[in-house]
């Protein structure tokens, strides 16, 4: 998929992510009245949405290639530091308030406060929102990313709704606009900073993947047959489970096989152990399967 392909992807995806997160937010609060205290209503809350909002951001990749096994793992590590995320801010932005609270408690002494604390907690929760993928698969350049993103996307939106909250605050669907220029900043910004970074792309020249196109966005990119690599190949006997690492080096692209698999660029063996630069137009061959090395596009 081009640039132009991942760019709608990320906007459908951070639409639906701030669609869902706002939904589960005004679920538990149609459900306060249940709740024994504001402490435990401001834990759900904060951590159920933020981890609906980051188990769809953290989805894209899956989504894009089509890997299942890959999109469930992506849920589940999205959830779980989703919760954690919207856990801490919720409770960092009630304990920052606190804080910065003026001993005087006239409405406009503590505006500023409030308002402070309150998009401190949003950037928290974008911060956990935009790195989850990147945690998941240890690539620091996808954490580097998704803190960028996630930062500024939290802290935008967050100094927008809570800033007109403090005009019309029995308005709850202004959430609905904070999200979505948080998860769509975290989604757009993301893709925008890896695709810029990104060396080039491996396009797909055989097989029923054929046209398929993977953004090479990661410090190493592991190519192979299992449901887990980054670059998976499913239903091609030649290819083992852990086929091929890809490894950036500054603006370098290195290829080598894992083990003694042998992988070939414009037809000459690489030998096992050692690695080979690659170059634009470049064709690998991973068992039966062919690949270009090209710029992105």
């Amino acid at each position: 998929m081009n640039s132009t392909g991942r760019y709608i992807v990320a906007l459908c995806i951070g639409f639906s992510a701030a669609l869902l997160g706002w939904s589960v937010l005004e679920l538990i609060l149609s459900l306060q009245h249940l709740f024994p205290g504001y402490t435990l209503l401001l834990i759900c809350s904060g951590g159920l949405s933020t981890a609906a909002m980051t188990a769809v951001i953290a989805s894209m990749e899956g989504i894009l290639h089509k890997n299942t096994s890959k999109l469930y793992r992506e849920w589940g590590m999205g959830i779980l530091w989703g919760l954690a995320g919207g856990t801490i801010g919720a409770l960092a932005g009630q304990f920052l308030f606190g804080i910065l609270l003026p001993e005087t408690l006239m409405p406009d002494s503590f505006r500023n406060s409030y308002l402070t604390a309150r998009i401190i907690s949003w950037a928290i929760m974008g911060f956990f929102i935009g790195t989850a993928e990147g945690f998941r698969i240890r690539s620091l350049q996808k954490i580097q990313a998704g803190m960028a993103a996630g930062l500024i996307g939290g802290a935008l939106g967050g100094a927008i709704v809570e800033g007109a909250m403090i005009f019309y605050p029995s308005d709850s669907w202004l959430k609905l606009p904070g999200f979505l220029i948080m998860t769509l900043g975290t989604s757009l910004l993301t893709n925008l900073i890896e695709t810029v970074s990104a060396p080039g792309v491996f396009r797909v020249l055989t097989g029923a993947s054929k046209g398929r196109k993977y953004l090479i966005n990661q410090k190493k990119t592991r190519v192979g047959s299992h449901g887990g690599c980054d670059i998976s190949i499913k239903g091609n006997d030649s290819i083992p489970p852990f086929a091929v690492n890809l490894k950036r080096r500054g603006k370098e692209l290195l290829i080598e096989g894992i083990g003694d698999f042998k992988v070939s660029v414009n037809d000459d063996f690489i030998p096992a152990g050692k690695d080979q630069i690659l170059k634009y137009d470049d064709v690998i061959k991973v068992g039966d399967c062919k690949f270009l090395y090209e710029v992105r596009q």
